[in-house]
């Protein structure tokens, strides 16, 4: 078994007498956080803390029980427990409604000197505070329980150029106050010195670093004297102006956003942004529209309000038309290019008539072109002053046509229902549709026919040649059925 050595039981009396003096010290707390009224007493908490002129009123109250222990004048009670503001120096209870008997009524706080009903009870400490009443009959009242604030004046301030300031004073009898600056250079700059409980600071052009005000009078409370001062210093800064960057912009062809930012001069930075559309950054990225900024820095000045616009361009329009098909034999291709700026054509290898320069230009492609199927020719805009320039392409796919001649006789003398071979050259899966006027077809072999023709005049031979990439052609010809002439006497 270990022994206990005699430094390890010192150690040990140590260690249990702290822990007495700390359940000791907890119990005393407890005891002075308890409640000093038994019996049934009405207990209301009232919390003032956020306000060091807070008032607070109770409904109509009944009182029973007792309090600091009972005994004369301690009996038929009621017991509010009062936090305070750090800010008040005292409190007053008051009976505002209900039966009062004659002579003097007290409460006491914590049972302590009793207090007279209506008078000040000053205090060290936001409380709790214990405050018991007592007396005697089963009438209700209404009580209400006053914060007396210490004197003391504003916290230190910013302050801009342009912006008046207000100064407040609290806990002073309000007849008695008044306002001067440190150096009376700067008295002019108050709007108020005598009798106000608060006072503006309207800062002059060129302001200096800053300016330190008194505020002076009778406590409310004077429970720290029948005179009190406190002083305040203003730090000025210069006037803030706000302005969007750019103010006024457009939004090119090639951009989907422009980026706005707030610039803030002067005041007291940090700044704080609020964008019309929710944005709290100092710069948005933003499309078509207007957009307002609210700037607010450290000071309590009013904030700073200014706008800006963004208009799509109207300046640049480019297009070079919608794609198409052609076959060849409808070219040229007429170019239907539009541009509020100009422009040029770029590329293709075949002729502009009667330039690349002409927007409506007509375009013949090149055999190459033809036999690529394709070709694209780009509309080059020109720039304009604010946005840069822009291009449209187009392609045109390109389709060989049938070289569709008709041979045959074109003039046919004698008598009527004569006969004639009408022909083009065979492309292998074209189709062929022939009619013709003056006549009829007696025979059709696909790409040529046999007429038998059977009236006089000048009529036609018809034919739409088809191929397989549905570039038909349609081609005419003109044949004249006329009488033999007849032969004249010749007398002599």
């Amino acid at each position: 078994m270990k022994r206990v050595q005699i430094s390890d039981m010192i150690k040990l009396h140590s260690i249990v007498t702290i822990l007495f003096f700390i359940v000791f010290a907890g119990l005393q707390n407890v005891s002075a956080q308890t409640s000093n009224c038994t019996g049934g007493t009405p207990s209301y908490t009232v919390n003032l803390s956020s306000n060091a002129s807070g008032v607070w009123t109770s409904t109509s109250l009944l009182r029973a029980g007792q309090c600091c222990g009972g005994g004369s004048g301690n009996n038929n009670c009621v017991e509010f427990i009062v936090t305070l503001s750090p800010n008040a120096e005292a409190f007053v209870l008051d009976i505002i409604s209900g039966a009062t008997p004659s002579g003097s009524l007290s409460y006491t706080v914590n049972c302590g000197t009793p207090t007279p009903i209506g008078g000040k009870f000053c205090v060290t400490g936001v409380g709790p505070h214990y405050i018991s009443f007592c007396k005697n009959g089963g009438n209700e009242n209404t009580y209400r329980i006053t914060s007396i604030p210490k004197p003391m004046v504003s916290a230190n301030m910013v302050t801009r150029v342009g912006c008046n300031s207000q100064l407040v004073a609290f806990g002073f009898q309000e007849s008695t106050i008044q306002w001067r600056a440190l150096n009376s250079t700067y008295n002019s700059l108050l709007t108020c010195a005598t009798a106000c409980d608060s006072t503006f600071v309207v800062p002059p052009t060129s302001p200096p670093a800053f300016a330190d005000f008194e505020v002076s009078g009778t406590p409310l409370g004077a429970c720290s004297g029948v005179f009190s001062r406190d002083t305040v210093r203003v730090n000025f800064v210069p006037g803030m102006t706000a302005s969007i960057s750019p103010a006024n912009s457009v939004l090119c062809w090639n951009e989907t956003t422009k980026t706005l930012t707030a610039n803030v001069t002067g005041g007291n930075p940090p700044y704080t942004y609020l964008w019309s559309n929710g944005a709290t950054t100092q710069s948005i990225n933003v499309g078509v529209g207007t957009y307002s900024v609210t700037v607010s820095d450290q000071t309590s000045c009013p904030i700073n309000n200014t706008s800006a616009t963004i208009v799509a361009d109207t300046d640049n329009n480019l297009s070079a038309g919608a794609d198409q098909t052609f076959c060849s034999h409808n070219f040229p291709i007429n170019l239907t290019g539009t541009s509020t700026q100009g422009g040029v054509w770029v590329g293709g290898n075949g002729t502009f008539n009667p330039s690349r320069n002409s927007l409506n230009a007509q375009y013949t492609p090149s055999a190459d072109e033809l036999t690529a199927g394709s070709v694209t020719l780009t509309l080059q805009g020109n720039p304009c002053t604010h946005c840069s320039a822009r291009s449209d392409a187009v392609t045109y796919t390109l389709k060989v046509s049938p070289n569709t001649n008709i041979s045959g006789s074109q003039s046919i003398c004698g008598n009527l229902n004569q006969e004639e071979n009408y022909s083009t050259p065979l492309n292998n899966g074209n189709t062929y549709n022939w009619n013709v006027t003056g006549g009829v077809i007696i025979s059709n072999t696909n790409n040529s026919i046999r007429v038998r023709w059977t009236s006089y005049g000048s009529y036609q031979v018809n034919l739409t040649e088809t191929p397989a990439n549905s570039c038909s052609v349609n081609k005419s010809l003109n044949v004249n059925v006329s009488q033999t002439p007849s032969t004249g006497t010749i007398s002599h």
